[in-house]
């Protein structure tokens, strides 16, 4: 088999691999026609492309992964590259034009359209589209009008303004952008790949202190922390996690999950790009790009990474020039099957006002909610933390009483614990109970506060389908009588309320309290359907 025929099957089996990730109706319509019209001295396959929108699409969706895929299975390909040729012409054709040439490398510079030429001449033109092809469902991903009027750039700055932009370096933080480039190139143009003006910022970097290994896991968030363990390990992203999306309230974890994320791939494929950027910081650089007519090189260096992670995209919501971009990013990404994870504070069905194109695409790939912190996970944590940041042995009755009263994040709760140890480390008191209530006279009155036995009572009643007042009543139906155990449990575990407070509230006494809560216990150890109830409740009521 020569060097031409194994490029041809190097093709093919690009095709084939492409088209796991971007289907086989985009695989037949884009990647299919192209053919091998020949292979140089130095090992570089030339492809063909029809001129026009096919190979427009191609070089701004398609080329890197044809890149990669061909040199994979070819191991003798040293670089790919790609031709813009006729509706008719052959490989014969090119290949007797080319003949004659003495240097085939200045031949091959002369006739092939490297990415370099592209974006040189791509930047001059001006209102640059691809039209829609509406039978074949593609939507315009070209370069946008480097024309706007100073006027347009101020509106659309007012637009997408965030209260911080205008002070990024105070914003950004360690976590909200990073981006990691390949020393090989992995775009078309090698002499500039590494020459990135809008993301390639050494300052940025990723918290160190957010690994996997320190994430303590639980049943709340078991399911997402598998997600992004076995994201993190993928070479190819896998369709059935593409795009990964997690989503969950204040301060449980959806920061450290993708920021684990961004340290493993990265130990694991150090010649993949990828970007870690908040929403924040995404409307600030294409606000900046507009400003600077540099919207090509926006689009160019997003398209190039292999994995984005994004956080917060609730942000977008009513900011319609980025959301749109942000679109146009995300379908780019998506049809070339690179990795996409995103998080939000709540599901993609509930973040209102959101582009339903984006909300249908992400609800194709998988979604993992990262619910509240139950007892156990707190306790848990706090021992890991408490491990981690004092050397003081913290009495397990502290760490109990702390996973008992703070429940409304894990922020919250470290906060809480680096008070008490810095308490004793420079006040010289001993960490017990009646100092630790003491320091955090604050954070309990708040958390206490928070919730009242009225509103458990009506949230349990809802829940089990019954009425209030069933609740204190004195029927013993089993249905009511076990609403009634939870109700009393959760008002001892999420309130300040002594058990004789909580027994005047259900018109019992405070030994009808101390064995409700028993009850509940005793359940939760052998019923499922129980400690499921208990979850949830939980949630409603955090």
């Amino acid at each position: 088999m020569d060097h031409i025929d194994k490029a041809k099957q190097s093709l093919k089996e690009s095709y084939e691999a492409l088209k796991k990730h971007i289907g086989t109706v985009k695989a037949d319509q884009w990647i299919l026609p192209i053919m091998v019209l020949d292979v140089n001295n130095n090992g570089v396959v030339i492809l063909g492309i029809k001129k026009g929108l096919a190979y427009k699409w191609v070089i701004s969706n398609y080329s890197n992964s044809l890149r990669e895929h061909m040199i994979k299975f070819m191991p003798t390909c040293s670089d790919v590259k790609f031709v813009a040729i006729g509706e008719n012409q052959t490989s014969q054709q090119y290949q007797q034009e080319h003949a004659n040439s003495s240097n085939a490398n200045a031949s091959l510079d002369k006739k092939t359209a490297t990415y370099e030429n592209q974006e040189s001449s791509y930047a001059q033109v001006k209102d640059v589209q691809i039209k829609d092809v509406k039978d074949q469902g593609v939507q315009d991903q070209d370069v946008q009008d480097h024309d706007i009027q100073a006027k347009d750039l101020e509106i659309k700055a007012k637009e997408d303004a965030h209260p911080s932009t205008n002070h990024p370096r105070k914003s950004l933080g360690r976590k909200n952008i990073l981006s990691f480039h390949s020393k090989k190139s992995q775009g078309l143009n090698d002499d500039s790949s590494n020459e990135h003006k809008l993301f390639d910022q050494a300052d940025f970097t990723l918290n160190e202190r957010y690994q996997f290994e320190s994430f303590v896991v639980g049943e709340p968030n078991r399911l997402a922390c598998s997600l992004a363990n076995k994201t993190a390990q993928c070479h190819e992203p896998d369709p059935t996690l593409n795009p990964l999306f997690f989503f969950g309230g204040v301060g449980l974890g959806k920061t450290h999950l993708m920021t684990a994320i961004a340290h493993k791939y990265k130990r694991n494929f150090p010649h993949k790009n990828i970007l870690y950027i908040s929403t924040e910081t995404f409307m600030y650089k294409f606000i900046e790009s507009q400003k600077k007519r540099s919207n090509y090189d926006f689009k160019k260096e997003l398209r190039e990474i292999d994995m984005l992670l994004m956080d917060d995209i609730q942000f977008l919501v009513g900011k319609t020039h980025t959301e749109k971009e942000f679109l146009q990013v995300f379908k780019a990404l998506d049809d070339q099957g690179k990795q996409i994870i995103l998080s939000a504070d709540s599901s993609p069905s509930d973040i209102k006002g959101m582009d339903h194109r984006i909300i249908s695409r992400i609800n194709q790939g998988m979604v993992a909610n990262i619910q509240s912190t139950d007892y156990n996970l707190r306790l848990e944590i706090i021992k890991d933390k408490s491990k981690r940041l004092t050397k003081i042995k913290i009495p397990l009755e502290v760490m109990e009483f702390l996973a008992d009263k703070i429940t409304n994040n894990v922020r919250e709760l470290e906060g809480a614990l680096k008070r008490i140890i810095q308490s004793a480390e420079l006040l010289g008191q001993p960490i017990n109970i009646a100092t630790t209530t003491e320091t955090l006279s604050d954070i309990l009155r708040s958390n206490s506060q928070s919730l009242n036995v009225k509103e458990i009572k009506k949230k349990v009643a809802v829940h089990f389908g019954i009425k209030e007042s069933d609740l204190t009543s004195k029927s013993r139906v089993k249905n009511i009588a076990m609403a009634r155990h939870v109700a009393v449990y959760l008002s001892k575990e999420l309130t300040e309320k002594s058990q004789s407070a909580i027994g005047r509230e259900f018109h019992r006494d405070h030994t009808t309290v101390i064995n409700s809560i028993k009850k509940i216990k005793k359940e939760i150890a052998n019923n499922t359907q129980i400690t499921e109830d208990l979850r949830i409740l939980e949630t409603l009521l955090k």
